[in-house]
């Protein structure tokens, strides 16, 4: 199993920026290859008459999906041991308006100036300083812009996910997108506004389309491999047999009495016995549903499900873990569990209280039952 730089909390050591360093100068050599050391091929995509951003972009971007796809199927990489950037739709309509914005008129992005000012573009310089200017000027305005950077915020949310697909599924739809995108922009390059597909008659785009047809095909059937779905199971089994699915009733009380923001405190039973009594603190969400509701919590924080018994939060908790949401728990003996624990007056106790297991469940109750 490859252990990454991210899991491992080393992501602010000398060895990571030491990595990054050769990687950032290796992404260089690669983006002056690919052209990207000339403002006239970067704007050119936005007049039609050069497609090489688009080819070079899709290509990065189905080349990565497919390797992470492949290490995480094939179980070489747990896919949660990569950050994943939180969705925040606000900030990425208003930051992708000005960065499209800025490309136009530039020329240039931010890792392709640098490349560009490594080849002694002036230009390149200019847009770099322009860049430092907007970044002062944002942390200067910044008590009146600040709340853009969450403005929309959603968590962290997979495209694939939200339309209720499989990765592998999602991942054949993004290279058919890309094969006809490969497409459209060798034919754009050949006549500007005209369809012709008479380049289609070279070999290149054909053999590649072909090899990517064949990973689709590839990246359909891995799922039903056996091993992984025996591989899915272990890990639950293993979470299960180690105690790792559930949490006790007293931590979850401490975390809600503190008001604690990262702790999510779900009720999967009916309407009517969440609306007879419930947990304070707690929200309400059939069964049913879970996966739809909680799909924004995905792997953020901890949340924590109930009913009266184990035995549904249980089947419930096993279910999201396959369908991806990680940071689920079970209550340990449920509502019933609570209420003897919890709620139950010191002087029903069978088992005498010391001072301040006393103190304790009167601050309990105090809190839960008013």
């Amino acid at each position: 199993m490859i252990e990454t730089l991210f899991a491992k909390q080393m992501l602010d050591t000398t060895g990571a920026f030491l990595l990054a360093t050769v990687v950032g100068f290796l992404f260089g050599i690669v983006l002056e290859r690919a052209g990207f050391g000339s403002s006239k091929k970067l704007a050119g995509v936005f007049y039609f008459k050069d497609m090489t951003v688009i080819k070079v972009m899709f290509t990065a971007l189905i080349t990565a999906a497919i390797g992470l796809t492949l290490l995480n199927d094939f179980q070489l990489l747990n896919l949660d041991s990569i950050y994943h950037i939180p969705t925040i739709y606000g900030a990425f309509a208003v930051g992708g308006a000005i960065f499209g914005v800025g490309f136009v008129m530039g020329g240039w992005c931010p890792g392709t100036a640098i490349v560009g000012l490594a080849s002694g573009k002036i230009d390149a310089l200019l847009f770099i300083i322009g860049a430092l200017v907007g970044m002062i000027g944002f942390n200067e305005l910044y008590p009146y812009l600040g709340f853009l950077m969450n403005w929309g915020s959603v968590g962290e949310s997979l495209i694939y996910d939200l339309f209720y697909i499989s990765r592998e599924l999602f991942l054949v739809i993004l290279i058919l997108v890309a094969i006809t995108l490969f497409v459209l922009a060798e034919s754009f390059e050949k006549k500007i506004g005209t369809f012709d597909l008479s380049h289609l008659k070279s070999g290149t785009l054909k053999k590649l389309s072909t090899g990517l047809v064949a990973i689709s095909i590839l990246l359909l059937l891995i799922p039903h491999f056996t091993y992984i779905k025996i591989s899915k199971e272990k890990t639950i089994l293993n979470q299960v047999e180690n105690a790792q699915d559930h949490i006790e009733i007293e931590e979850v009380v401490q975390k809600l009495m503190n008001q604690d923001k990262e702790l999510l405190l779900v009720d999967i039973r009916t309407s009517e016995e969440f609306e007879e009594f419930h947990i304070k603190g707690a929200i309400h969400i059939p069964m049913s549903d879970l996966a739809k509701k909680l799909l924004s919590y995905k792997n953020q924080g901890t949340i924590v499900l109930y009913s009266n018994g184990m035995t549904h939060p249980a089947q419930a908790r096993d279910s999201l873990f396959r369908q991806g949401i990680k940071n689920v728990l079970i209550l340990t003996d449920g509502l019933e569990g609570f209420n003897q624990k919890i709620l139950k007056p010191s002087s029903l106790r069978v088992d005498p209280l010391s001072e301040e297991e006393l103190i304790k469940v009167k601050s309990w109750r105090e809190y839960f039952l008013n």
